[in-house]
């Protein structure tokens, strides 16, 4: 009888880390949304839905970041050229 409360205790230290890192975890999605300028809107869109919104934002930046650097080398050769 005594082994029974030793395995709730650790069944509830294993509940509370769980849910600690589902915290964590939706405090860092929030996170880089803000940072990347993605709309959480209301707490109905899911994590994997922000995750995915997050993957998308990320690539236009990365695309906008590209297509700005090769303007500004076309810029400079075409100045250097003339």
């Amino acid at each position: 009888m005594a082994e029974a409360p030793s395995a709730t205790d650790a069944l509830q230290k294993s509940l509370d880390a769980e849910v600690a890192n589902h915290s964590a975890l939706e405090a860092l999605v929030a996170s880089a949304c803000k940072g990347l300028g993605v709309s959480v809107g209301a707490s109905g869109l899911s994590r994997w839905s922000r995750i995915e919104a997050l993957y998308s934002r990320a690539g236009e930046r990365m695309r906008e970041a590209l297509h700005a650097g090769v303007k500004k080398a076309l810029a400079v050769v075409s100045v250097d050229g003339s």
